[in-house]
């Protein structure tokens, strides 16, 4: 006979207002997008959600130069400037695909 465990996930208040998303959800800020200031940073789930792209094209864009480039906010973070990705949605006319 077998014994099976179930794990309740630890939810401290406030976790809802995270900007890591769910499982399978919505990230905070791309539910909120253009209510963020310009100067507001994303991550890269936000910015594959926006234009529609997997993370591998994400890269690919950012390299050909269709995309702005992550900043480094520290070791091992990057986020894109929302100002920034606001004005390549424009450029590339609202149609990221």
């Amino acid at each position: 006979m077998s014994r099976h465990h179930t794990t309740v996930p630890n939810k401290s208040p406030g976790a809802e207002s995270s900007s890591r998303p769910p499982r399978g959800g919505i990230p905070t800020a791309a539910e909120h997008f253009e209510r963020l200031p310009d100067t507001a940073f994303v991550r890269q789930p936000t910015v594959q959600l926006l234009f529609g792209f997997s993370a591998s094209t994400v890269w690919r864009r950012v390299k050909s130069g269709d995309l702005p480039a992550p900043k480094k906010l520290g070791p091992r973070v990057s986020a894109w400037n929302v100002g920034e990705l606001r004005a390549a949605l424009k450029a590339l006319g609202g149609q990221a695909a």
